[in-house]
C-alpha cells in the first residue's frame, strides 16, 4: 500500500511538471488549449420594428448607439452555433441556435461568446429578453415602454428608463438597477444579489429573492416591499408611503429620508427605530437578525 501511495505522488507530481511545462509554452494563455473557434458575424434585419425579443444561449448581451442610424447585431460566437435576426410583426428577433451533436459535450472553450446589438436611439414599446448563462447590460440611453429580463445564471444591470413595468428574474445571477426610473419593478432572484441605486419609481418595487442581500441606495417609489429567506436588506438614504420589508435570516439596517409608523420585530436580535406615530407604514420583521434604521430627512 505505501508503495503503491508513492507511485502514485510520483505520477502526480510529474503530471503537474508536464501540465506547468506545457502552460509554459503557450505563455500561460489559456485560450490556446480551447477546442472551440471562434469567430465573429454581423447580421443586418430588414424592416421597421419597436419591440425586442432576444432568446440568448451563451452570449453576454450588450446595447450600442447605431452611429447610421440602421440596425445590426455583432455576434463573437463559436462556429457550432449560429444566429437567426429577423423583423416579423414590429419586432427585432435574435435568436441563438446551438448544433446538436454529441460531440458538443467534448467542446472546451475559454473564450466568452458576446452578442452586441447596435440601435438607433428611440422608444421601444417592449424589450424582452432570455438568457441562459451570459449577462445583460441595457444602457442608459435606451427607452423603453415594459421590459422583462430571465436569465439562468447571468448577471443583469439595466440604466434604462422604463415607462411602465420592469420584470427581472435570475436563478444565480445578481440584478444591478442603476440610475432609471419606471412605473412598476419587480425583481426576483433565487440565489444573487438585488441592488437599486438612484432608482425613482412611481408605483411599487418588489423584490424577492432566496438567498442574497438587498440594497436600496437613493430609491423612492410609492411602496417598497422586499421579502427573502437569507439575507441582509439595507436601506440608504430612500424611501416610500408604505415599507415592508421580511427576512428569515439576516440584518435590516439603513436610512429613510421621512417618518414613518413603525412595527419591527426580530426574534434574536436587537431592534433599533424611531419612536414615530407619524408618517407612512413601515413593517420591518427577521427571524435571527437585527434591526436597525434612522431617519435623516433625506441627507
Amino acid at each position: 500500500m505505501k508503495k503503491a501511495c508513492i507511485i502514485a505522488t510520483i505520477l502526480l507530481i510529474a503530471g503537474l511538471a508536464v501540465s506547468f511545462g506545457a502552460l509554459a509554452m503557450v505563455g500561460f494563455d489559456f485560450h490556446k488549449f480551447g477546442t472551440v473557434q471562434f469567430e465573429t458575424n454581423t447580421y443586418t434585419a430588414d424592416g421597421a420594428f419597436d419591440s425586442i425579443a432576444i432568446d440568448e444561449i451563451t452570449g453576454d448581451i450588450s446595447f450600442a448607439l447605431s452611429e447610421d442610424g440602421a440596425c445590426r447585431v455583432v455576434c463573437h460566437e463559436p462556429e457550432k452555433t449560429a444566429h437567426t435576426v429577423e423583423v416579423a410583426d414590429g419586432t427585432l428577433k435574435i435568436t441563438s441556435t446551438r448544433q446538436k451533436d454529441w460531440t458538443g459535450f467534448l467542446d472546451l472553450s475559454f473564450e466568452t461568446p458576446t452578442v452586441t446589438v447596435y440601435l438607433p436611439a428611440k422608444i421601444y414599446r417592449t424589450l424582452s429578453v432570455q438568457t441562459r448563462t451570459g449577462d445583460l447590460d441595457v444602457p442608459e440611453w435606451m427607452q423603453l415602454e415594459s421590459a422583462g429580463i430571465t436569465t439562468d445564471t447571468g448577471d443583469v444591470r439595466c440604466r434604462a428608463s422604463v415607462s411602465g413595468t420592469l420584470t427581472v428574474a435570475t436563478h444565480t445571477g445578481d440584478i444591478s438597477l442603476e440610475s432609471m426610473t419606471a412605473d412598476t419593478i419587480e425583481c426576483t432572484a433565487t440565489t444573487g444579489d438585488i441592488r437599486m441605486q438612484s432608482v425613482a419609481c412611481a408605483g411599487n418595487v418588489s423584490v424577492k429573492v432566496s438567498t442574497g442581500d438587498v440594497s436600496f441606495t437613493d430609491t423612492t417609489a410609492k411602496r417598497i416591499s422586499s421579502k427573502s429567506s437569507t439575507g441582509d436588506v439595507r436601506l440608504h438614504n430612500s424611501d416610500a408611503d408604505e415599507i415592508v420589508i421580511h427576512t428569515s435570516t439576516g440584518d435590516i439596517s439603513g436610512t429613510l429620508r421621512s417618518g414613518k409608523t413603525f412595527t419591527a420585530h426580530t426574534a434574536t436580535g436587537d431592534v433599533n427605530v424611531p419612536q414615530s406615530t407619524a408618517g407612512g407604514k413601515c413593517e420591518i420583521t427577521t427571524s435571527t437578525g437585527d434591526i436597525d434604521i434612522r431617519i435623516t430627512g433625506g441627507k
